[in-house]
Formats: structure tokens, C-alpha cells, sequence
């Protein structure tokens, strides 16, 4: 192994060169993923997101923003999910806490995909948000 680098994740394949997941590897010795259903390599990459609740709350009712970006790309069968983990803007002096995986990727033509991501958030001043949105198209890392 090079340097110090050691493999936090059993869940994924680490690199025999560098000990780095194989997907956010970048010792460049050929270790990406190869999905053998679809023959593919997957690129590591992220998405951008930013989206908004649904209404919630008795009285005042309100809704909440958020924005971030995904996780690397988790291999999940022969495709591949990211992990979200983000906290809503403060709205009437609280907030909320989104954590999941996106759904798999859905192709929009040309080589490009996004992902759904839909949910609850956590629940804060005795109320939850539902939602739903995507990602935005993948930004290479």
C-alpha cells in the first residue's frame, strides 16, 4: 500500500495499491468498479441537489430548504446510489434533518443520469416534512 491510506468500509472493494475505497480511489492503477452485468466502469462522482419540504405545521404552516452535495458513488447491485446528509434552513426558530441514499440512477440520454431522492425528515417542534426531488446531473470528481 502507498502511504497510510487504510480502507474504512468493508462494504466496498478497497484498492490493493492504494487501500482506498475503489470507488474514490485516485492512485490511477486501473481499481474502478467494473460492473460485470452491464460492463461498465463507474466514474466516482457526485451530484449537486437543493430543494425544498412539503407544508407541515398546525398553525404556521411552513416549509424548509436545503441544499448540498452527494456522497462519491455507493455500488448497490450492478448500479450504484449516493448518500445525502444534510440539515434544512431554520424556519420559526427550528430546523430538520435529512439523511437516506438516493434511489438508482435514471437515465436522461447522452451518457447522463440523475438520481430520485424522497422521504421524511426528522422530526422537530412535534412536526415532519415530507419530500421528493433530484439530484442535478452528475459533476465529475
Amino acid at each position: 500500500m502507498e502511504g497510510n491510506k487504510v480502507c474504512i468500509s468493508s462494504a466496498i472493494k478497497c484498492c490493493p495499491y492504494c487501500g482506498m475505497p475503489q470507488i474514490s480511489c485516485s492512485c490511477n492503477k486501473g481499481c474502478k468498479i467494473n460492473y460485470p452485468k452491464c460492463g461498465q466502469n463507474q466514474r466516482p462522482h457526485t451530484h449537486k441537489y437543493f430543494g425544498f419540504t412539503e407544508l407541515a405545521g398546525e398553525c404556521n404552516q411552513h416549509l424548509h430548504h436545503f441544499y448540498g452535495y452527494t456522497s462519491q458513488t455507493i455500488p448497490k447491485s450492478n448500479r450504484h446510489c449516493h448518500a445525502i446528509m444534510v440539515n434544512t434552513d431554520s424556519v420559526e426558530n427550528h430546523r430538520h434533518d435529512i439523511g437516506l441514499t438516493t434511489e438508482s440512477a435514471v437515465s436522461i440520454g447522452k451518457g447522463k443520469h440523475i438520481h430520485i431522492i424522497k422521504g421524511v425528515t426528522t422530526l422537530n417542534d412535534n412536526h415532519t416534512h415530507d419530500f421528493i426531488f433530484t439530484t442535478l446531473i452528475e459533476k465529475n470528481s
